[in-house]
């Protein structure tokens, strides 16, 4: 039984006085297993960050979701729950972090009064993530603007593992971290997901952490999905003329 399963999502916009709808997603299907760690792949503006907005409610103003069907744990869950599992069951975590926290609150209180782990684990957590003594206390202490991209990154990573979710939604979680954090965040999510054993849907360009991480790989492009596989298969012998120029292009940029 799939943790989480959706099937043939379709999403739109439509503002007032438009005369037609227009599609964004269509036709998305898409399965993810307890404890599996899902890549989602493809260029940007493919819809990647909508499809996992989709999922916990969080869609732009003007966007609905309109079609398909959504199942946690087997159970169909209506448009208008999916606000519920939000937090303890599935926790989003968008790619830009600094506008993920409130900006009137220092860091440390924002991560302690929502985490379910103890103050200590929090600590560990942001020492795994190579995170020296002296800098964790002045991070916990620090606004979000007085922090670095790269450093409300690492905070809102720490945050998502904190909520001890059954199921991780990160987008593009080390786009502003240097390439030696990239992979020691690559190692600590790995770790961390066979530990806690949560599922883990990421959705990013770095074709490093796809194959450290991935167990099976979706490929986006405008709106639908053209291709998917295990990550093995589909990364040695892409099928889709698409996915086979994303790889490429992921291996550029891994090069560059």
């Amino acid at each position: 039984m799939p943790l989480l399963k959706v099937e043939n999502l379709e999403v739109t916009q439509s503002k007032p006085g438009w005369r037609q709808q227009y599609n964004l997603l269509r036709d998305i299907t898409v399965s993810i297993d307890e404890s599996q760690v899902i890549a989602l792949i493809g260029e940007s503006g493919s819809g990647k960050t909508l499809f996992a907005r989709s999922v916990v409610d969080l869609l732009p103003d003007h966007v609905f979701l309109t079609g398909g069907t959504i199942y946690y744990r087997d159970k169909n869950v209506c448009p208008t729950d999916l606000k519920k599992l939000r937090g303890r069951h599935i926790f989003y975590s968008p790619q830009n972090a600094a506008t993920s926290f409130n900006p009137v609150v220092k860091i440390g209180r924002q991560i302690m009064e929502t985490s379910r782990l103890s103050y200590e684990k929090v600590v560990d957590i942001f020492i795994q993530l190579g995170t020296p003594q002296r800098d964790i206390e002045r991070l916990l202490r620090s606004y979000p603007f007085q922090l670095s991209g790269g450093e409300n990154q690492k905070c809102l990573l720490v945050l998502s593992v904190a909520q001890a979710p059954h199921l991780l939604v990160l987008d593009e979680p080390t786009s502003s971290m240097d390439t030696e954090q990239q992979d020691r965040c690559t190692r600590f999510l790995k770790k961390t997901g066979e530990e806690m054993g949560f599922a883990l849907l990421v959705i990013t360009h770095s074709l490093s952490m796809v194959r450290q991480l991935a167990d099976y790989i979706y490929v986006m492009n405008k709106g639908k999905i053209v291709e998917e596989g295990e990550k093995e298969v589909l990364l040695c012998s892409p099928v889709h003329e698409y996915t086979r120029e994303i790889v490429q292009y992921m291996e550029l940029f891994a090069v560059n």
